[in-house]
C-alpha cells in the first residue's frame, strides 16, 4: 500500500477518534439526510459520514456515521439523519475498500449546500473505478424521493492534514 494512502487513512481514523457525533441543534428547522450507494440502495459499507461545526471552513469534525463507533451512530436512525436546515451544511463522505493483499482505495468527497426545511436529501455515493468515486445530492418533498431533483452543491477541495482540529476543506 502506498505511504500516502496509508497516511490519509490513518489521519482520518485519528480524526474520527477525536470528533463528536453530530446532533442537529434543538429548536432549529431540520431536513432529513440519507446516504446510499445507488447500486444497492443502502448505506455503503466501509463509509464514514461527517459534517462540521463551521461549514465554510470544514472545521470541528462531527460524524453522522462511523463504523468504528456503532453504538454512537444513533443520529443515523435507520440510515436517516436530521440535519439543520436554512444554513450552509458541509458533508464529507469517506469511503474505502481493500482491493488486494497490498492495496486499498479510498475516496473523500466534501460538498456544501443549504438544506431547505422539511426536505428529504438523498446522497448517492458510488465508485466509478477503483481509484475514483462520485457523489450526487438529490432532494424531494418526501422520503419516497418521487419527483427528486438534483441539488446544486459546491464541491470542496480537501485541505491537509486531516485531523479533528484542522480545516478539512479549503475556503471558497
Amino acid at each position: 500500500m502506498q505511504p500516502k494512502v496509508l497516511a490519509a487513512i490513518a489521519l482520518l481514523f485519528l480524526a474520527g477518534c477525536s470528533s463528536q457525533p453530530y446532533v442537529a441543534p434543538a429548536g432549529t428547522e431540520t431536513a432529513l439526510l440519507r446516504v446510499v450507494d445507488p447500486r444497492t440502495g443502502v448505506m455503503p459499507a466501509s463509509t464514514r459520514i461527517s459534517t462540521f461545526e463551521k461549514a465554510e471552513t470544514c472545521e470541528g469534525s462531527q460524524y453522522l456515521y462511523d463504523p468504528q463507533f456503532p453504538s454512537h451512530n444513533s443520529q443515523m436512525i435507520e440510515g436517516f439523519a436530521r440535519i439543520e436546515a436554512g444554513k450552509p451544511f458541509s458533508l464529507m463522505v469517506f469511503r474505502w475498500s481493500i482491493v488486494g493483499p497490498n492495496a486499498s482505495s479510498n475516496c473523500i468527497i466534501i460538498v456544501t449546500f443549504v438544506p431547505a426545511p422539511g426536505r428529504h436529501y438523498l446522497v448517492e455515493s458510488s465508485w466509478i473505478r477503483s481509484d475514483q468515486c462520485h457523489m450526487q445530492v438529490k432532494s424531494a418533498d418526501s422520503a419516497s424521493m418521487s419527483n427528486a431533483q438534483v441539488e446544486k452543491v459546491r464541491r470542496r477541495a480537501r485541505d491537509y492534514p486531516l485531523d479533528a482540529s484542522s480545516r478539512h476543506c479549503k475556503p471558497g
